[in-house]
């Protein structure tokens, strides 16, 4: 007796396959992706972080200011965070923030605070950078050593300015809510 063995696959077995690869392939590049922005997030975090480890040496080195000289900085709101004599033109804070400008688009604020009291020199700062794994999520550093991405109220920041739960209450704040 003679056997009759097809070889092969039909077409519904090669579809069925098609669609299992299809539907993996999927879910690994949405992996990958969200993987990937919170790789981002987390090289932002850290050159927040390095930001506040140099400026807590600046400050040491400089007679417990920002500056070295007094500067005519203005005092709000400027989005490229560069100023000479101020710890933002030190080299290792400098190379952070525009490490965190150039991976990142949004609203910024480096707002720098040259009272009086201080005679020109800078005596408190809040700088404020978006984050890009969630929209509208900004992490906030100061001079008072705060540094998150978090209201005290708890809820994430959802603005540069405002009312809460923003990074900062005002365009002359100089401390994360």
């Amino acid at each position: 007796m003679i056997k009759n063995y097809k070889k092969g696959f039909t077409l519904i077995e090669l579809l069925v396959v098609i669609a299992i690869i299809g539907v993996l392939a999927a879910v690994v590049l949405s992996a990958t992706n969200s993987a990937r922005t919170k790789g981002e997030d987390a090289k932002i975090i850290s050159n927040i972080k390095t930001i506040a480890t140099q400026a807590a040496i600046y400050f040491d080195d400089n007679n417990a200011f920002y500056s070295s000289v007094a500067t005519t900085w203005p005092s709000t709101n400027t989005t490229t965070c560069t100023s000479a004599s101020t710890f933002l033109a030190d080299p290792i804070i400098a190379r952070a923030v525009v490490e965190i400008l150039n991976n990142n688009t949004g609203s910024r604020y480096c707002n720098i605070n040259t009272a009086s009291g201080g005679q020109g020199y800078i005596t408190s700062w809040a700088l404020v950078f978006p984050l890009k794994n969630q929209a509208n999520t900004y992490w906030c550093l100061d001079s008072t050593g705060a540094s998150r991405k978090t209201h005290a109220n708890g809820t994430a920041y959802n603005a540069v300015t405002g009312s809460a739960p923003a990074a900062l209450s005002g365009n002359t704040d100089f401390a994360c809510n």
